[in-house]
């Protein structure tokens, strides 16, 4: 059909009901009321857009052109919010056995095959680790009787990005890896329907010492690619502010307990792919080594920043865009409050605990609380704006 109007559909309908041409009337009866599909809401149980659908398939269930219908029934289901994997794929063999022969069919049975086409997905994978943190990483599975992890240490450090799925980098890793802090865990799923999407877990961390980390995953269809992801394990994290005269100070801490590192090393660079040479090429804006503070000071530049030191290589580089905000100088003094109370929602007739902090940052750079007692006005308003209490501390 050509037109594209209600009335000309309508027309149509009118003629070919008449004449008893009732595949072309199916036709015409289900683009008159498509148009209403995406004014409607995304539940099955509520949708009455589906409801008219399954109305019309009544009436034609007895012709192919009803194939249409079920196929256009099966498409609202895939975005619905209410319908599970089970429901859908119960739907489209209801649908194939009714009316497989219809042109169009084909679409459902490629919905039959994704719905059951066995996979896996890792997700929640942690790029660095600190010494004894633990993370969950989460796993999608659907359609496979099991899954096998390995977790080895390699030597490397962290001064290069690495794509683990490539089969070349993968190889050269291989070679880099040890049986030292190998870890295998075993996720078996049998007996589950061929439909069914299970959420998993696993537990990484803990007790692995600082280092670089090979996650590989498998299951027991080859035709399924293995997944591997590659963490680090290490007790650096850096903090940068932006100062007058556009520059940057750079601190050097431990990850853990936030004290100051001297003597750590700094790498302040541009790095881009060049298609010439097919390899990265990095230009180094600085190698900067922190003082007794766990400082370091250089102009304002842009790209990556990559820290190390002499037994912890393992925190891999950060984007830094920070000179996209300039750092304007403050002449004057600001006293700053941060306000914390016991919970966020409160129920009718609770009482409201509330603590404040009062502090003066001296020309936008230091913070200090003042040395003499302020006085702190706290008013509680309701979601009107009205005020209902109000008290000094």
């Amino acid at each position: 059909f050509e037109a594209d109007s209600k009335e000309a559909y309508l027309q149509l309908y009118t003629y070919y009901n008449k004449v008893g041409n009732r595949g072309a009337a199916c036709l015409c009866a289900y683009k008159l009321i498509e148009k209403y599909r995406q004014d409607d809401v995304r539940e099955v149980k509520k949708s009455k857009y589906l409801q008219t659908i399954d109305s019309l398939i009544q009436v034609y269930q007895d012709i192919p052109e009803a194939g249409e219908l079920a196929v256009e029934h099966f498409r609202f289901m895939e975005g619905a919010t209410d319908a599970k994997p089970q429901d859908k794929l119960n739907y489209i063999n209801y649908a194939l056995s009714r009316w497989g022969g219809w042109s169009r069919m084909n679409e459902l049975r490629n919905a039959q095959k994704r719905l059951t086409e066995p996979m896996f997905r890792v997700k929640d994978m942690p790029q660095v680790l600190r010494p004894g943190e633990k993370a969950w990483v989460h796993l999608d599975v659907r359609n496979l009787q099991n899954l096998k992890i390995s977790i080895s240490r390699i030597n490397i450090t962290a001064d290069n990005e690495y794509d683990a799925q490539d089969e070349a980098t993968y190889k050269m890793l291989l070679k880099k890896t040890t049986k030292l802090h190998q870890k295998d865990y075993s996720r078996n799923y049998y007996g589950r329907p061929d439909y069914e999407e299970v959420k998993d877990s696993i537990e990484i961390g803990g007790n692995l010492p600082l280092g670089a980390y090979l996650m590989e995953v498998t299951s027991d269809n080859t035709g399924i690619a293995p997944q591997r992801e590659l963490f680090y394990v290490s007790n650096l994290a850096v903090m940068i502010q932006q100062l007058p005269d556009d520059r940057h100070r750079y601190v050097v801490v431990n990850a853990t307990d936030g004290q100051p590192i001297a003597g750590a090393k700094i790498e302040l660079y541009d790095q881009w792919y060049d298609f010439n040479t097919k390899k990265n090429k990095r230009t180094v804006h600085a190698r900067l080594t922190t003082d007794e503070n766990g400082e370091a000071y250089f102009k304002n530049v842009d790209g990556n920043i990559l820290i190390s030191t002499s037994n912890d290589k393992f925190t891999p580089a950060k984007n830094i865009y920070l000179s996209r905000t300039r750092y304007y100088e403050r002449k004057d003094d600001k006293i700053e409050h941060q306000l914390f109370t016991d919970r966020s929602i409160y129920r009718p007739g609770q009482t409201v605990h509330a603590s404040a902090i009062s502090y003066i940052v001296k020309k936008g750079l230091d913070a200090s609380v003042p040395g003499k007692s302020m006085e702190l006005n706290f008013i509680l308003r309701d979601p009107n704006w009205k005020q209902v209490a109000e008290q000094k501390a």
